[in-house]
């Protein structure tokens, strides 16, 4: 974070994409942005490999499939205001991209301009405020640490995953849950990482006045 106490100076604006092997530690491939300044962050990996990634300052969204050896660096999509988690939706043609201050953001695959929607939502939904974003089924699992009170909760889709026709808080305002970022899944168990202390730091990464760090968690629960 640029503002932070610590940060050095010529780091900012870098960032790159890494490929690590997770058995020896060691980088195998490099992905620099060239545009700048750039914050490569939140990604998912799809069932083929296909690496997504977005740029929360630049507002793209970027992919890495194929052969990692000839594999690049590919925009998507652009025009995103703070683009967070990506994840495909279940036809494997469209992605679904958690916009902060806007929404869920629908990104058209199949088309060579990256066609650009949100999800249709009625007017008394809350969308915006998404870190984290998981497809479990016609359902999407959010992070919601930009409302207050903070929360995890399920937008119901319809089958077709055009739009959201409910939602639902499954947690909120529990001191396992505090602040929480990000979520992912496994069969039919999702895993949340909560009370990361983020509302207890300021804009420079320092301790407010008046409060105190307590461990992080990780929480699961079970969303079939």
């Amino acid at each position: 974070m640029t503002d932070f106490a610590g940060f050095p100076k010529e780091d900012e604006g870098q960032t790159a994409l890494l490929a690590i092997d997770p058995k020896t530690g060691h980088t195998l491939r490099r992905f620099d942005l060239e545009s700048k300044p750039a914050v490569l962050g939140d990604m998912s990996i799809a069932a083929d490999g296909t690496v997504y990634v977005t740029d929360s300052v630049g507002g793209g969204v970027y992919r890495v499939r194929g052969d990692l050896k000839k594999a690049a660096l590919e925009k998507i999509a652009e025009g995103l205001f703070s683009p967070q988690t990506p994840v495909l939706a279940q036809d494997g043609k469209r992605l679904f991209v958690a916009d902060y201050p806007l929404g869920i953001a629908v990104i058209d695959l199949t088309s060579p301009s990256a066609v650009l929607n949100y999800l249709p939502h009625l007017d008394s939904m809350a969308v915006t405020g998404l870190d984290g974003l998981h497809l479990a089924g016609d359902s999407l699992i959010g992070v919601q640490n930009g409302t207050n009170p903070q929360r995890l909760v399920r937008f119901q889709l319809n089958h077709a995953q055009t739009r959201i026709i409910s939602s639902e808080v499954l947690e909120q305002s529990t001191e396992q849950l505090g602040s929480p970022t990000h979520v992912v899944g496994v069969n039919d168990w999702i895993y949340v990482s909560g009370n990361t202390g983020w509302d207890k730091v300021d804009d420079h990464g320092m301790l407010k006045a008046g409060e105190n760090f307590s461990k992080p968690v990780l929480l699961r629960r079970r969303v079939r």
